[in-house]
């Protein structure tokens, strides 16, 4: 009955949908992956699918993962398990800095080019500070090694 459903906080997909943002397509799909199956899937002999407040905390912690660029399948194992989610979101973190520490050489990289014809590059101007000259050599050097390679 809709008393014991709400007792037991059961939600609805349509309900689920409501309260997290996500889509009927998404639940499907997180299910057709086995990523997050709903709680329950009949009530009253119709198909249906339910889910309880876990199922509900877990797709929030599953959207998390996926926004900071973890694998669905490693989401989907992460949120059953707080360990597994804890090395999950430490293992993504630490991409996350060395993705961040290229992207800061490149902004670098590209900042000095703005204001070069580029051909002075391996000769910095005098004004830029020892460290920053060879950190610009070392990472122009490695551009060229990888720009060899293709």
């Amino acid at each position: 009955s809709k008393e014991e459903r709400f007792a037991m906080s059961l939600w609805n997909m349509k309900e689920v949908t409501r309260i997290t943002g996500a889509t009927e397509s998404a639940l499907r799909y997180y299910n057709a992956k086995g990523v997050l199956p709903p709680t329950v899937r009949e009530e009253t002999g119709r198909r249906q699918w339910l889910y309880d407040d876990e199922a509900v905390g877990k797709l929030r912690k599953l959207f998390l993962l996926k926004y900071i660029g973890v694998s669905i399948e490693d989401a989907g194992t992460a949120i059953c398990d707080d360990a597994v989610f804890r090395r999950a979101i430490m293992q993504r973190l630490e991409e996350l800095k060395k993705e961040r520490d290229k992207l800061d050489l490149q902004i670098f990289i590209a900042q000095t080019l703005a204001v070069s014809d580029g051909m002075d590059l391996f000769m910095p101007d005098e004004e830029m500070d020892e460290e920053k000259k060879t950190l610009l050599n070392n990472v122009l050097r490695e551009c060229i090694k990888e720009g060899a390679k293709e």
